[in-house]
C-alpha cells in the first residue's frame, strides 16, 4: 500500500484537519483462516490468531495497522446460514 496520488489530494480538501482519517477496511474472503495464513506468510501482523465471531453470524479477523500504513484492515467470512454479502453499514 502506498499514498495514493488520486485520494490523498481530495481527502486533504475534504478533512478540514488536512489528514486522513480512515479507520479501516474491510475484505470479504472465501476461506479465512487460508487468506490469515498467507498474510502472515507474508510478513504482515494479525490482531488475531483465530478468527472470532463478527456480526450476523459472519467470521471476522483484523490485520494491525501498523502492517497497513495505519489503516484496520478486517477480513470477513460469510458464514453457511448467513445468506448475505457484507455491507458497508455491517
Amino acid at each position: 500500500m502506498r499514498p495514493s496520488r488520486t485520494i490523498g489530494p481530495w481527502a486533504s480538501r475534504r478533512n478540514p484537519s488536512r489528514t486522513c482519517r480512515r479507520r479501516g477496511l474491510a475484505f470479504a474472503v472465501q476461506d479465512i483462516r487460508a487468506e490469515m495464513r498467507r498474510l502472515r506468510e507474508g510478513g504482515l501482523k494479525l490482531v488475531d490468531a483465530e478468527p472470532r465471531p463478527g456480526a450476523r453470524g459472519r467470521l471476522v479477523a483484523f490485520i494491525h495497522p501498523r502492517s497497513a500504513h495505519g489503516v484496520l484492515l478486517e477480513l470477513v467470512q460469510e458464514s453457511a446460514g448467513s445468506g448475505s454479502a457484507p455491507t458497508q453499514q455491517d
